[in-house]
């Protein structure tokens, strides 16, 4: 099943024409259900869907604001997949299709968007370059600017079960916030077909009745890398861009005469940082070093063919360790893993190290056997006996 989530304010003059763009998907192969969550609308939003009585799920709540909205939806969805529409916003005919089918063909892939086409008072506008939708990982171009739009994508459930819902806290950039936490461990996908209308220009539109978006997305970024998620490069790349959001805010905070929002935005740290110039190893190994990872993941390569190294995380219990070192520590013939090295303890971590003898899909294959083990990460080590003396300086050897 696939639960389509409309959240709505104050459009009675939109909201119907939305709703039926969704009821009007055919050939999604699928059960489809409709949860119309109304924020607290004043202008009749409510009788605008009788008309479509029958075929949604319209929920009433206090005024809250859209990720309020959008969460309610979520908890009283029930399909495996989750799709979202703004209510100014539209799909075109077969978009629920195209993005299903796509699903099919990339079984590894949790969420897709399409491409949009953008109205502005009911002309069509050209989008820029650098609003081109990315696809795979590309965590470092999610940072720059919002490349995801609620309205275009389909997501599966378990994301938000490992990255948490919309961030209620945040008035506005709530979506940036979510793709943040998603896009730091998972790839996207795109059809490249334009199939949402994107309509814009009037009045109560988030981005018109809200200044400053980029003091939200500053909280963003420090939000993601203090959850303990991201490896050490995409540290340094959320740092980058952490640091040039921050100064052009406060440049113009100081121009305003807001002094007390500049010493509030510059106060703010992400807390873990690296030496400038530490190699990409070495600033994996402080990362594991001062903050013990707590989710699973597979550090992404783009290495392929020859043999490269990999290092494993492990954090059980002592009477596991027979069992983590025997399922650890052999090799996995299906995939052509192969796994040798020493065992070091680390800040209460077990790291060994590993070959991986194809690419990156091969390797994450094997480690999920091992994840009621206690796995938490596999780091890629590009400077090998660096790496092994750094260890040997910071771990007891086993």
């Amino acid at each position: 099943m696939i639960s389509v989530i409309i959240p709505t304010f104050n459009r009675a003059k939109l909201i119907l024409e939305a709703v039926r763009s969704v009821l009007d998907q055919k050939g999604v192969g699928e059960k489809v259900e409709v949860i119309v969550v109304d924020d607290g609308s004043t202008d009749g939003s409510g009788e605008a869907l009788e008309a479509v009585a029958g075929d949604i799920d319209y929920v009433r709540c206090d005024h809250s604001g859209v990720s309020a909205a959008r969460n309610l939806g979520i908890s009283r969805s029930r399909g495996e997949w989750i799709a979202f529409l703004d209510s100014d916003d539209l799909w075109l005919p077969g978009k629920l299709c195209e993005q299903m089918k796509f699903f099919a063909a990339h079984p590894d892939i949790l969420l897709c968007q399409t491409e949009e086409i953008w109205m502005r008072n009911g002309k069509r506008i050209n989008a820029k370059k650098y609003h081109r939708k990315p696809g795979g990982y590309c965590f470092s171009l999610l940072l720059e600017r919002c490349l995801v739009s609620p309205s275009a994508v389909v997501i599966h459930r378990k994301l938000f079960d490992f990255a948490g819902l919309f961030d209620e806290s945040l008035p506005a950039c709530e979506d940036y916030d979510l793709w943040l936490r998603i896009g730091c461990r998972f790839p996207l996908g795109l059809v490249e077909r334009p199939l949402v209308i994107k309509r814009g220009g009037h009045a109560d539109q988030l981005s018109a009745t809200i200044e400053n978006l980029d003091r939200y997305r500053i909280e963003a970024i420090v939000k993601v890398i203090r959850s303990g998620r991201l490896s050490a490069e995409q540290i340094w790349a959320a740092e980058k861009i952490l640091e040039e959001k921050r100064r052009i805010y406060c440049n113009g905070c100081r121009k305003r005469g807001n002094l007390a929002e500049v010493s509030r935005v510059e106060a703010l740290s992400p807390i873990h940082r690296f030496p400038i110039g530490l190699p990409f190893a070495f600033g994996s190994f402080y990362n594991v070093l001062e903050r013990p990872h707590r989710e699973f993941s597979v550090q992404r390569t783009e290495t392929k063919g020859d043999d490269m190294l990999f290092m494993a995380i492990f954090s059980y219990s002592p009477e596991d360790r027979n069992l983590v070192i025997e399922r650890g520590m052999g090799s996995d013939k299906s995939t052509g893993v192969k796994v040798t090295g020493e065992w070091f303890d680390i800040s209460g971590h077990r790291v060994f190290r590993l070959f991986e003898a194809d690419d990156d899909a091969h390797l994450a294959a094997s480690v999920f056997g091992w994840s009621d083990l206690g796995v938490t990460e596999i780091i890629p080590v590009m400077e090998t006996e660096k790496a092994l003396k750094l260890l040997k300086k910071s771990g007891k050897k086993s």
